[in-house]
């Protein structure tokens, strides 16, 4: 197929139809609980973590993101699998790509909350912070995503921290930022959409 660069497709102004759930249908069909290393199926149950991505292009989807929203050390420690973030990281790029073989779909490296609070809101350092989303963006850019997704971030100032990394490390590599706010409207470090903005 012909994809043009992510970039060049967003200046069409037109709609892009991405993907939906992807832990929820990955819950189903493993029987894993919530409390589960969905993450760790990149290696276990490739097939499946493809399958899922295949539905999607199938129903439509036309960008689909990679099943490593939890894939940063900080929460891959919790399962002892934290020397194995660029291996998860880089099987669920693969897994993506398989599904879009052959079709106009972008593949975004999904990258989330690193689970742990960055001080002064919690023990963890701004270098501890950008140490881990480095490895894990690394291993993204490597797999050779479409572009970069982060994904639901409730701490603006994390959220700041991942792209900046980002730009450190791929100057040209387009980022989706995605923030999330308590009902309330802000943030939970209180920042207002017009400030994530």
């Amino acid at each position: 197929m012909n994809k043009i660069p992510f970039s060049e497709r967003l200046a069409q102004h037109t709609p892009i139809l991405a993907d939906g759930a992807m832990g929820t249908l990955l819950m189903q069909r493993s029987g894993l609980g919530l409390n589960a290393c969905l993450d760790q199926l990149n290696l276990t149950h490739p097939v499946l973590v493809r399958d899922v991505h295949s539905e999607y292009i199938a129903a439509g989807s036309e960008l689909i993101e990679t099943n490593t929203f939890g894939a940063n050390s900080f929460k891959l420690a919790e399962y002892g699998l934290s020397e194995s973030v660029i291996e998860i990281n880089q099987a669920g790029v693969t897994s993506a790509r398989e599904a879009a073989a052959g079709h106009d779909v972008y593949v975004a490296g999904a990258v989330g909350p690193l689970g742990v609070a960055l001080k002064p809101y919690g023990k963890v350092s701004r270098e501890e912070g950008r140490a881990a989303f480095t490895e894990q963006i690394q291993a993204l850019l490597a797999a050779n995503v479409d572009l970069l997704l982060f994904e639901t971030f409730p701490n603006h100032d994390e959220l700041m921290l991942a792209i900046e990394t980002a730009r450190s490390l791929d100057a040209e590599i387009p980022i989706v930022a995605q923030a999330t706010f308590s009902v309330d409207g802000v943030t939970n470090t209180g920042h207002t959409p017009a400030r994530v903005a």
